[in-house]
């Protein structure tokens, strides 16, 4: 059996449902930490190439956000033991071979793509880019608020 790189045993699930929230929390985890960790600098190294256009900044931005969520989902899932193709396999009554860290990665990968469609999920359905721009206006029902 694959083990975690601490230690921690492959997580098995007794249902879907508990496994698809692991996934959604790591995937929303990861896209708050890269959003924190890098947005800021990231805009200053990309403002020292003057010959950018600012599309071309924004690209490189995501590009290097794109890369570090990829990177952070797979160190996740590698310390924890999270791998989904066993994990699905096991909930199916399939013995899937266990192939190391390789599903390991690959949900790794998969929390880190799934950061970003929850970035989009919130700018676009949410609006809250548009808090985090100081677009929206809130009344609070407080005095002095």
């Amino acid at each position: 059996m694959f083990r975690g790189l601490l230690g921690a045993a492959v997580l098995e699930f007794d249902s879907i449902a508990p496994l698809l929230g692991l996934l959604a929390s790591l995937a929303f985890l990861v896209e708050a930490t890269v959003e924190v960790a890098f947005t800021g600098w990231l805009k200053w190294l990309a403002s020292l190439v003057t010959a950018w256009t600012e599309e071309q900044r924004a690209e490189f931005r995501a590009i290097i956000q794109r890369f570090a969520a990829f990177g952070l989902g797979i160190a996740l899932c590698l310390s924890m033991g999270l791998d989904l193709i066993a994990a699905v396999a096991a909930l199916g009554g399939v013995d899937a071979p266990v192939v190391g860290p390789l599903g390991a990665i690959l949900t790794g990968i998969l929390i880190g793509r799934g950061a970003q469609w929850f970035h989009d999920m919130g700018t676009g359905v949410f609006g809250l880019d548009m808090i985090s721009k100081g677009n929206v206006e809130i009344d609070c029902p407080y005095e002095g608020g």
